[in-house]
């Protein structure tokens, strides 16, 4: 899916989530975001006065396709031009990605300029918990470095003395 609304959504001027969709993401995830999204706008007691909406971009795990998403998706989802918002009718409300976290970076450095939210689910580099150069980028997993602190912990609580790990 490369930069489409989903029909059935108010054009009233109202906060989007704009996520940049990674390869792993299956039609199935995508329908789910769509069902959360679609639950949200009906239920008054969770966003009172608020009807989100989402726009995909795929950047194909491309480092340049992520920063082209990320313009994009500031300029209005039209064109990739800087400091430039022509859509009058919706706000950018944040922005869901990238799973990696070179890509990620690159996201956070732009999107730290306009204190836009940047919310990573799979990012770990511990560069970005840095708040000082990624003051908005937010992600729901731990770090590289606090999953390494708590290894250790747990090999040295329960004395092991091999360990296998398994790269992908």
């Amino acid at each position: 899916m490369t930069g489409r609304n989903y029909p059935g959504y108010r054009t009233d001027p109202q906060p989007q989530i704009h996520t940049l969709i990674h390869e792993s993401w299956t039609p199935q995830s995508l329908q789910a975001m769509k069902f959360a999204v679609e639950e949200i706008n009906a239920n008054s007691d969770f966003l009172p006065n608020i009807t989100l909406g989402i726009k995909l971009f795929d950047n194909c795990a491309a480092m340049r396709r992520a920063v082209e998403g990320t313009l994009w998706m500031l300029s209005g989802g039209s064109k990739s031009i800087p400091n430039y918002q022509w859509q009058e009718k919706t706000h950018l409300a944040g922005i869901i990605g990238d799973s990696g976290s070179t890509r990620s970076i690159l996201m956070a450095q732009i999107l730290g300029l306009y204190r836009y939210p940047q919310v990573s689910y799979f990012s770990t580099s511990p560069i970005l918990s840095n708040r000082n150069q990624f003051p908005s980028f937010f992600r729901t997993i731990p770090s590289d470095e606090f999953q390494s602190r708590g290894l250790a912990q747990l090999v040295t609580h329960f004395a092991f003395n091999r360990i296998c790990t398994t790269l992908y």
